[in-house]
């Protein structure tokens, strides 16, 4: 459902998606939108804009108002954009802050990956790669912080800023990553300190 409540979306196991409005009960649109079960389906925030994750291992972007346009309710809805980087099925999606199409999203895969995109561009950011499949994300509204929980209770913190240090002796604040699909960071082979401090084991 949307955040004002007034659409609700399902996904089957054939990969197809029913859109419907809340209050009458329209359906407004139903189209096959993966090859493969759908498995995620989110709003952002502002409702602007519907996503969709599936076991064929793509993310879907679909514009709400194309959905609810009546013109168009005979026509095979197209993606507002498709990012295609995982390749394995995808088992979570968090969308940042910000009105569609402007903001960031936060996808996660059997993979072992958690994938930052940047939706105005349509392009990736950065991969962080786990050492275990990653089933469920949480991000801080101030998006400097996602949590990345795997299936065997660990969850793990991951900072999207760092402090760096000048020649003058003072501290500046930097994005971690951003330079795209050649952009890997691996979580988890920090020393074990650090692992300490980013690790937790839900038992």
């Amino acid at each position: 459902m949307d955040p004002r409540g007034t659409y609700c979306a399902g996904g089957t196991a054939q990969g197809r998606i029913y859109f419907w409005e809340v209050a009458s009960g329209i359906l407004y649109h139903s189209w096959d939108a993966h090859y493969r079960q759908v498995t995620v389906l989110r709003f952002t925030p502002d409702g602007s804009a519907l996503i969709s994750g599936s076991e064929d291992s793509g993310v879907s972007v679909w514009s709400v108002s194309r959905l609810i346009d009546d013109e168009t309710q005979n026509e095979l809805p197209l993606p507002y954009c498709t990012l295609t980087d995982h390749t394995l099925p995808i088992t979570d999606i968090v969308c940042g802050i910000g009105s569609f199409p402007k903001g960031r999203l936060l996808t996660s895969s059997v993979d072992h990956s958690v994938k930052l995109w940047d939706l105005s561009s349509q392009t990736l950011l950065t991969t962080f790669q786990f050492p275990r499949s990653i089933s469920s994300l949480a991000w801080d509204v101030t998006e400097r912080i996602f949590m990345a929980a795997s299936r065997d209770g660990s969850i793990h913190q991951v900072n999207l800023f760092r402090q760096r240090d000048t020649k003058s002796g003072g501290q500046f604040t930097e994005a971690v990553g951003g330079a795209g699909v050649n952009d890997i960071i691996r979580v988890g082979e920090e020393g074990r300190e650090a692992q300490k401090r980013r690790l937790i084991s839900v038992e």
